[in-house]
């Protein structure tokens, strides 16, 4: 059990006013429950809900198919289970609800997360409840990373840069996007992923979409590819990483773009620092793009990382949440030339006092890479 991270929620919770706090989201029952459930993800009526009210230990409701694993892998110690389609979790929270005090007052639940089916449900069981939406308390906690999910994040970073560099080591023209993205995903799990999160890979003129992933193409000497991918690693902790290469060759221009991409990501990076805000990233950006004459379009060019890929905060216009140290933020710029493909690059980087500290490099990326060079 990471003691740091349950402690800093306590304390967030108290502070909430909340008669009690109601999880419902893969991500956040996991963070709290370190309970690591796939099926959260791909049956969203399976819910597992974590409930947890203020001077009070948290009681963990799971599916009964989950059961054993919840037992198991949860720190939590009142597990409860339902049986699907027979019970509903909504059911079993409202009793829970009751049972801690809070079947009347502020309850934060996750008003994004929880379906309107079930959120009507819950509130008949509980009429005299007033349902607070809890995402601004999840967040706050969950932004400040601890020392042992900054620990889990870099060894995964390192594991996923590795994996995108044997792979993209291995291109060569005439091979098809499929097989060096099969590369890819070997070497992820062989590296430790437990699974893959995302995987965009492609080349030349189908490296422009934004999630395009790896198709029948075939390489050709001299086109661009990209990635965009990560894995979920030990306790559902992600990574999600970007790199742009050229097969076989690279071309003047695409040096010189790839260079001034370099060089602008650094520059970003170099801005994650304590007291600077998301949208001050975000804004010197834009300017620096409209300075060369393009236009950026894009709604963020970064985002918080951990058990879920887009952690708040976003680095974003409008989002004027200042920097502290603990938090991990990706920062990815990229541009693309219409006809020619996209140039993306991602890293994961740490706020410190001292400064930016960058998770995510066990290679040199600051020049184009030329696969088979």
């Amino acid at each position: 059990m990471d003691a740091v991270k349950i402690e800093r929620f306590r304390r967030a919770l108290k502070a909430s006013g909340f008669e009690a706090a109601v999880a419902v989201s893969p991500e956040n029952t996991w963070y709290l429950s370190e309970a690591v459930i796939d099926t959260q993800k791909e049956l969203l009526e399976r819910l597992a809900v974590v409930v947890w009210a203020p001077d009070r230990q948290p009681i963990y409701i799971v599916c009964t198919n989950e059961e054993v694993q919840a037992r198991k892998e949860s720190w939590i110690q009142e597990v409860r289970g339902y049986v699907e389609y027979q019970q509903s979790p909504m059911q079993l929270l409202a009793d829970a609800l009751r049972e801690v005090g809070a079947a009347s007052g502020k309850v934060g639940v996750e008003k994004w997360f929880l379906s309107v089916a079930y959120f009507e449900q819950l509130s008949r069981l509980l009429p005299d409840a007033e349902f607070v939406d809890a995402r601004p308390l999840f967040n706050q906690v969950r932004a400040i990373k601890t020392a042992d999910e900054i620990r889990r994040l870099e060894s995964a970073c390192a594991v996923t840069d590795r994996s995108i560099r044997k792979a993209f080591e291995a291109a060569r023209p005439g091979m098809t996007e499929k097989q060096v993205g099969a590369l890819l995903t070997t070497e992820l799990i062989t590296g430790g992923a437990q699974a893959l999160v995302l995987q965009v890979l492609a080349a030349g003129v189908d490296s422009e979409s934004t999630h395009q992933r790896a198709r029948e193409y075939v390489l050709n000497r001299g086109d661009l590819m990209r990635t965009d991918c990560g894995g979920v690693f030990d306790g559902g902790y992600m990574t999600d990483m970007a790199r742009t290469i050229s097969v076989g060759a690279g071309s003047q221009r695409q040096r010189d773009l790839y260079q001034f991409m370099w060089d602008e990501h650094e520059r970003l990076i170099d801005m994650v620092r304590p007291g600077t805000t998301c949208e001050d990233i975000y804004r010197s950006h834009v300017e620096s793009f409209q300075r060369r004459g393009w236009d950026m379009l894009r709604p963020h060019i970064g985002h918080s990382l951990g058990i879920g890929p887009h952690e708040f905060p976003l680095v974003r216009p409008g989002e004027r949440t200042t920097l502290q140290p603990g938090m991990c933020i990706s920062i990815e710029p990229s541009h693309f030339e219409p006809g020619v493909g996209k140039y993306h690059l991602e890293d994961l980087v740490l706020v410190t006092e001292d400064g930016p500290s960058v998770l995510s490099r066990t290679a040199d990326w600051s020049q184009l890479f030329v696969s088979g060079a």
